[in-house]
């Protein structure tokens, strides 16, 4: 294949790569699924087919077909085994299958990947321990997650509720300070710690509201950013959409 007619090609690939990703924020599957299995065609062995193995995984993903999509991120990652976001995609889809050891390992490669700068990794190795209450190994994940660059509030948080479920109260209270966050931030779904430290951070932290579990509209708790009149609520477990002001 030409230079020309590669580039064209790579062009195709990533045009129905990106058609894709509009049909799936649109929850058009089925569209989303022809539009990402035509750039599969194109691409065959190219390096940039690794983009459409990724989106094909993550419309698998939203369908509940974890199976397939975790396939689908492995054709990925032997496409283009250096790309940390496959890594992250594969740790989260064996989060799903309940498979916290191949979750673990691609994660720390993730880690590896990114010369030691992905805090984030550890910090989800250090949540996957404290859900199985390995305590002492979550208190481990945060710390190295914190000596990484990671000196963010929620990190603290987290850290110091594993050292309160260890009975090391004075540890836990110094991290309780340093993170200065209520206490409901930490039983929500990861994906809203940034957003909701940076507003809880900033000069507007009544934009950010929490429902606490038991409404019918929000049975795990909701997460709701926005003014009054434009805001928008998320469950705060699954981070599904429940409704728009």
């Amino acid at each position: 294949m030409g230079g020309n007619d590669k580039a064209e090609t790579k062009g195709l690939v990533k045009q129905h790569v990106n058609q894709a990703e509009r049909y799936l924020e649109k929850k058009e599957y089925d569209k989303a699924m022809e539009a990402v299995n035509l750039a599969i065609d194109i691409g065959k062995d190219l390096i940039v087919s690794a983009k459409a193995y990724h989106k094909r995984a993550e419309i698998r993903q939203a369908l509940g077909d974890i199976d397939n999509a975790i396939c689908d991120i492995e054709t990925a990652i032997h496409t283009n085994p250096v790309h940390i976001p496959l890594y992250l995609t594969k740790a989260n889809l064996c989060i799903e299958k309940q498979n916290a050891e191949v979750a673990i390992n691609s994660f720390l490669i993730a880690f590896e990947l990114s010369k030691g700068k992905d805090y984030s990794s550890l910090f989800q190795i250090g949540n996957i321990y404290y859900d199985s209450k390995e305590y002492n190994l979550a208190i481990e994940y945060y710390t190295k997650s914190i000596e990484a660059g990671g000196t963010i509030a929620y990190i603290y948080g987290k850290r110091a509720l594993a050292y309160k479920n260890e009975g090391k109260l004075q540890e836990a209270k110094a991290d309780e300070e340093t993170a200065n966050l209520p206490d409901w931030f930490f039983d929500i779904n990861p994906m809203f710690y940034d957003g909701v430290v940076s507003v809880l951070k900033s000069k507007h932290p009544e934009l950010v509201k929490y429902h606490p579990p038991g409404n019918r509209h929000s049975p795990n708790g909701a997460i709701e950013y926005g003014p009054s009149m434009a805001s928008r609520a998320f469950d705060a477990k699954t981070g599904k959409l429940l409704w728009v002001s």
